[in-house]
């Protein structure tokens, strides 16, 4: 049995990790406009220079997660983990030392984007940050982690990818040319699906990869698994700006209500981790138990 000391020292260790990689992907939103001042002429950063920008971020955790995926696995775990916590870690701190030093898409929509002065425009910007993340991310979390072992995995992913489908349609009916949304209700409708995109698949995706995965393979395959969410976030990345140009925000809005009905259907081919041990599913009784009937399978451990 490990001692509370030992429990604390993981929890902080992984704590650290989860914030670095969480600040450097929600702060990109904020660095770009101000790169656009610094580096651009008219002080704004083309639609294609932006997807790039955003698309380099997840493009090098894409590879980030492959390599120290197969080094976990072929070294062990807690040989990697430190090593690798000090790229995010100096990269936030590089990160910090831009917005330190000088003077989101959706945050424009929402009205918390544009301001008199420079300053005023960045400002508006991170208080926005600021209330989707108090008003969306934050309660999410503390509410989807108490839901894995009552509701099951796969319940609470396919669930909230439900509600999140319709929140997006939703917001692309009233995003249309004619509508005129008050703030107000922009915000409500982003932080709602902010909240159930992070009690569900924000939640549900960190914890089903570490558990669903046989040890010998769980690095390397956990890995695998981050970098194919990821390459989503780079399509995302760079295309988003150029199809919203296309099909304006309302079509990009549906586009997503879609992803996520699809992302509900996929999550039903996902096997139930609840309740089942890890040793279980070690020994790939999770599979077994998901593949045949309850009394063939009960044939099936009689036997071996």
């Amino acid at each position: 049995m490990e001692s509370l000391g030992a429990k604390l020292r993981f929890v902080i260790t992984a704590g650290v990790g989860f914030f670095a990689d969480g600040y450097l992907n929600l702060t990109v939103g904020l660095v770009v406009p101000i790169l656009g001042y610094l580096y651009f002429e008219d002080g704004k950063v083309s639609t294609v220079d932006s997807d790039i920008m955003k698309g380099g971020l997840s493009l090098g955790m894409v590879i980030g997660q492959l390599l120290f995926g197969v080094l976990s696995d072929v070294w062990g775990r807690h040989a990697i983990y430190g090593k690798e916590l000090i790229l995010p870690v100096f990269g936030t701190l590089m990160r910090y030392r831009i917005l330190r030093y000088q003077p989101q898409p959706k945050l424009a929509r929402i009205g918390y984007a544009n301001g008199a002065t420079t300053w005023q425009t960045l400002y508006n910007t991170a208080v926005g940050n600021i209330i989707i993340q108090a008003a969306g991310y934050l309660p999410g979390f503390y509410v989807g982690i108490f839901l894995p072992d009552c509701i099951g995995r796969v319940r609470q992913q396919f669930w909230t990818c439900i509600v999140v489908c319709i929140l997006y349609a939703i917001w692309a009916g009233v995003s249309t040319q004619s509508a005129h949304p008050p703030t107000a209700g922009l915000m409500i409708i982003f932080a709602l699906s902010q909240f159930f995109l992070t009690v569900g698949p924000n939640c549900t995706t960190f914890l089903i990869p570490a558990e669903v995965f046989p040890t010998r393979v769980r690095g390397t395959a956990h890995g695998i698994s981050g970098a194919a969410g990821k390459c989503g976030a780079i399509i995302t990345a760079f295309a988003f700006g150029t199809v919203e140009d296309t099909i304006g925000l309302e079509g990009v809005l549906g586009l997503f209500s879609g992803i996520m009905f699809l992302t509900a259907l996929v999550t039903l081919l996902i096997p139930e981790t609840k309740n089942r041990s890890l040793e279980g599913i070690e020994n790939d009784e999770l599979y077994r138990a998901s593949s045949c009937s309850p009394r063939l399978c009960r044939d099936k451990v009689t036997i071996s």
